[in-house]
């Protein structure tokens, strides 16, 4: 009897996976989407402070050392990898595939390049400050240097796509069910592929970079005045990219095993990963930009600054008082690269500081 020689899962048909409304999948868009929100809502209060002046000079002079110019570039990239992710989440296409590819790398690189580049300014002339040497920042120079390093994510992306193009990948899954016809039910679902693993691990292998660097700064960084001093928020923000990072790795570690091993589907972790970039963008947000939410120290001090050359000075304060008047001499000299020619009155308790 030839019938014997047919499979018992035949006859079959295929159908298109229901996928995009699986509880991961609903997860993933709603998590992009409050990333994206959040981002938003991090752009309009930083457009707040830098509007209204009735906001405390502690702050404002909290902004200014941020450097407004930074904070926007960060804030794009902040933007561009949750749109990554949420685009990750819909139904693949070619086109979709390279996007997601795009936004997440040059994004990531943007979300975490301004910030080690300010940083690694402020050591610069905190180091030169404590040599009593004279030193001159270039704003400009560092914001070409962030958008610099920023290329090389571009131009990797743009070598992704034109050698080896992110595709739309088939996978098949055999279900225990059947139709009307008793044809076994095969679920067709779909995913993103390149011909070759290198990329990713490429990719992986730059943010492991980014995040190295960003280690190193944030302890260099330890010993800074509290007012410049972003080292407890960097340390922070390397510690959770780091998890998601290392999280990442292993779902796409999972995503190439094969078949036979693992249960779950490259679809699905495909999914799960979209999650973990959003939170990861999501979670930076709320650490950097928490700082501009707490409440300061209203006091008003001397501004030290004179255009873009910055003198300072090593000294050691003995009160509350002077320590404040340091890190405020401090801010407002590293501010000088904003090209702010205010300077504004000195009270300092009950004396003047003129």
């Amino acid at each position: 009897d030839i019938t014997k020689f047919i499979p018992q899962s035949h006859p079959r048909t295929f159908t298109e996976s229901s996928f995009q409304t699986a509880p991961i999948s609903i997860s993933a868009m709603v998590i992009s989407a409050l990333a994206i929100i959040v981002t938003v809502a991090a752009a309009f209060v930083m457009s707040e402070i830098s509007t209204f002046q009735s906001v405390s000079l502690m702050r404002s002079s909290m902004l200014k050392t941020s450097q407004i110019e930074f904070v926007n570039l960060l804030l794009v990239g902040l933007l561009m990898v949750p749109v990554g992710a949420l685009l990750m989440v819909c139904k693949p296409s070619n086109g979709t595939c390279i996007s997601w590819v795009w936004l997440i790398n040059v994004g990531y690189t943007l979300m975490l390049v301004p910030t080690l580049v300010r940083v690694s300014a402020i050591i610069y002339v905190i180091q030169e400050g404590n040599k009593f040497r004279r030193v001159t920042v270039d704003k400009k120079k560092l914001l070409r240097t962030s958008l610099g390093i920023s290329a090389i994510a571009a131009i990797f992306c743009a070598l992704w796509t034109g050698l080896d193009p992110i595709k739309v990948q088939e996978e098949l899954s055999m279900t225990n069910e059947t139709n009307d016809l008793g044809e076994t039910v095969v679920t067709v679902s779909y995913y993103c592929k390149s011909e070759s693993d290198a990329w990713f691990w490429v990719s992986f292998i730059w943010q492991c970079l980014l995040l190295v660097s960003g280690s190193v700064l944030a302890f260099q960084m330890r010993s800074a005045p509290k007012i410049v001093n972003d080292s407890k928020a960097l340390a922070f923000m390397i510690y959770s990219s780091s998890i998601f990072l290392i999280l990442r790795i292993v779902l796409y570690i999972l995503a190439r095993t094969p078949s036979e091993i693992l249960i779950a589907r490259s679809s699905s972790l495909q999914m799960v990963r979209s999650l973990l970039w959003s939170l990861d963008s999501m979670v930076n947000t709320c650490i950097y930009f928490s700082k501009f939410l707490r409440k300061n120290d209203n006091s008003v001090m001397r501004n030290s600054a004179m255009g873009n050359t910055v003198i300072l000075r090593p000294s050691l304060p003995v009160t509350y008082e002077e320590e404040k008047v340091e890190e405020y001499e401090m801010s407002q000299a590293l501010c000088s690269v904003c090209g702010s020619s205010k300077r504004p009155s000195v009270t300092s308790g009950a004396g003047a500081r003129e």
